[in-house]
């Protein structure tokens, strides 16, 4: 908003100064012909002097109005991208809050199975203990299935 305000300022002016000196020639032409010389201290020209100061005075409007243009460019542009570097920095911090909290669930999860692990290794050592308890009480001694292998 000031942006602009200041910009219809300087566009005001510029077309006022010109107006301004256009009205001007248009019912002085007989001074804007004239030819004067004018001493600049260190040496004397010849030259249209009303011309000089309204081109000048032109030109410095002119440069104040792209100057300041090319000021609000550049600030837009550093606007424009200290809003992308935020976002960027929002985006890693949404990053590093789904990193954490995949890393809770992937610790809760090995938390859950190494739990569940030790709960089928203690049933596992009950089945091989129930197995080898089996085992002994169904075999008889080895003498005796060496003794059975060799009648038959």
């Amino acid at each position: 908003m000031k942006n602009n305000q200041h910009k219809i300022i300087i566009d005001v002016l510029l077309v006022i100064w010109t107006f301004l000196w256009v009205y001007y020639m248009a019912f002085n032409w007989a001074i804007f012909s004239i030819e004067l010389k004018v001493n600049l201290g260190f040496a004397v020209i010849s030259g249209y002097p009303f011309v000089f100061f309204f081109i000048l005075g032109l030109l410095t409007l002119i440069i104040i109005k792209y100057s300041y243009h090319f000021t609000a460019i550049k600030l837009s542009s550093k606007e424009k991208e200290e809003h992308n570097q935020k976002s960027l920095l929002e985006k890693d911090i949404e990053i590093l809050k789904l990193k954490e909290v995949l890393f809770k669930m992937q610790t809760k999860d090995m938390s859950e199975s190494s739990t569940a692990l030790s709960a089928l290794q203690e049933k596992l050592d009950n089945i091989s203990k129930q197995i080898s308890s089996d085992e002994q009480t169904k075999e008889p001694p080895e003498k005796s299935q060496g003794e059975n292998k060799e009648q038959k």
